[in-house]
């Protein structure tokens, strides 16, 4: 079985509330703490909350993916946490630029909500490793 590595505390950003409420209820099912909110609420949520981890939607009407992970990292209490996004973009070269801007990982959409908690766990453990680029590699391929 799958041990989920030293996170606890997820934020998890979406627009659409059934993702939310989905997501949330299935990382809870893993003995996590999931706050998830929308685009709107991430930085106040995040600055109450304090997550380990912030699972990232990258196209919302208010502010997008990347908007928000730069303001993430703009305000000093939140800018060691480290942001996964997901995503339903395709595009190789769009996906590499998520890993440059900062993200430790990208998760495409649709899901697998069954191996969530274990894609975070891998994500969580390169990046503690140091290697976002192979977790890239890793969950493309699956």
């Amino acid at each position: 079985m799958f041990h989920i590595p030293t996170f606890k505390r997820i934020l998890c950003v979406d627009d659409e509330e059934i993702f939310r409420v989905v997501v949330s209820k299935m990382l809870e099912k893993d003995g996590l703490d999931v706050k998830a909110v929308s685009d709107v609420d991430a930085i106040a949520t995040a600055l109450e909350f304090k997550p380990d981890i912030i699972l990232l939607d990258v196209q919302m009407p208010k502010f997008d993916g990347l908007q928000l992970l730069e303001m993430i990292r703009g305000t000093e209490a939140l800018s060691r946490i480290p942001v996964v996004f997901i995503t339903g973009v395709d595009d190789e070269k769009q996906l590499n630029s998520y890993l440059k801007r900062g993200a430790i990982g990208v998760i495409p959409k649709p899901l697998n909500l069954g191996r969530l908690s274990c894609a975070l766990g891998v994500i969580w453990h390169h990046y503690q490793r140091a290697f976002p680029q192979f977790v890239y590699n890793f969950l493309r391929r699956s």
